[in-house]
């Protein structure tokens, strides 16, 4: 008869020692949940249970909408922020500018004053030499230079007007971030330390997960360990059966021919 010892599983797939009862009860409970979902039964049947559920409800409430409140609070302050910021660089690059025109019309204001003084110097020369026409034209110069300058004390009147304006108002927007200074600092700080939260809630999902695979792994092998711990038992117990029918057969052949030879 052909041996059957094929059928068991090979020896390096399998521990021979027998499961553990630890790892028997490794898997997860089918019932736990269920026994879970009763003692929530039971809890919302008690009446003072429920009156403080619904205590938690109504602060939870007012949690939410105070939290709503702080959060409507803060984008408006941001917003202010943000567009004082931006009126802040405009005011400076404007004050700049202004500062450069005023710096731009002194100088024409001095040049100005030395072609004056040159020309005043010509017609002196020129009167002493009696050129009369030329002392007139002279003349009629020196009054477009004096209307000239003139011109500029106006624009240097009219820019300082501006610039003292212009930094008047920067005054007023860099008090005004002054005061929000504090909730710029604590909006970052607060911006930052949700930053590492984020990293830490998403750190430890990353932990969950590969507990949870590590979980599903060790309870898929403790699943195979027992699959082939049962495949070996009915193996052992076949391999026995065929055993004890080779033995049956022996003695059964050699009683027939013990009773031939009778």
């Amino acid at each position: 008869m052909e041996d059957d010892g094929s059928l068991l599983p090979e020896d390096g797939l399998l521990d021979d020692a027998p499961l553990l009862e630890d790892e028997r009860d490794e898997l997860e409970d089918p019932e736990f949940d269920i026994r879970c979902l009763l003692q929530e039964a039971e809890d919302d049947m008690d009446p003072v249970h429920s009156s403080s559920v619904k205590e938690l409800d109504t602060d939870a409430d007012k949690l939410k909408k105070k939290t709503a409140e702080d959060r409507m609070q803060a984008f408006h302050l941001r917003q202010n922020l943000s567009t004082l910021d931006k009126m802040h660089e405009e005011q400076e690059l404007f004050i700049e500018k202004m500062r450069g025109e005023l710096h731009t019309c002194r100088q024409r204001q001095d040049l100005i004053g030395k072609q004056q003084e040159a020309v005043a110097a010509e017609i002196a020369t020129e009167g002493e030499a009696g050129n009369m026409a030329t002392v007139g034209r002279l003349q009629a110069v020196s009054r477009r230079l004096f209307v000239e300058l003139e011109n500029e004390r106006d624009l240097q009147s009219r820019t300082e007007a501006v610039l003292k304006e212009s930094e008047n108002a920067m005054w007023h927007i860099e008090i005004q971030k002054g005061r929000l200074e504090a909730f710029r600092t604590a909006d970052r700080e607060e911006a930052e330390a949700a930053g590492r939260r984020l990293q830490v809630r998403a750190a430890q999902q990353l932990c969950r997960e590969q507990e949870a695979l590590g979980k599903m792994e060790r309870n898929w092998l403790l699943r195979i360990r027992k699959s082939l711990h049962t495949q070996k038992e009915l193996g052992l117990r076949h391999q026995k059966l065929l055993e004890d029918a080779r033995k049956n057969h022996k003695v059964a052949v050699q009683f027939l021919k013990a009773s031939l030879g009778r």
